[in-house]
């Protein structure tokens, strides 16, 4: 079975910076945190799903 690949979360247009990538030293050294990538974006950006499925949770942190 092929593995589907994810898109970035931001509209096929955007373009946005990312701040901070897994493998840092500073932050994302966790276990929950270690893959995660955080994308500098303005306040009511929409945020897309990344691949096809069906969100499950939905958390408000940070």
């Amino acid at each position: 079975m092929a593995m589907e690949s994810y898109l970035p979360p931001i509209a096929p247009d955007a373009s946005f910076q990312i701040s901070r990538a897994f493998g840092g030293s500073f932050r994302h050294t966790n276990e929950q945190d270690k893959y995660a990538v955080d994308i500098t974006m303005p306040i009511g950006t929409p945020v897309y799903a990344a691949r096809a499925g069906l969100a499950m949770e939905v958390d408000n942190d940070f």
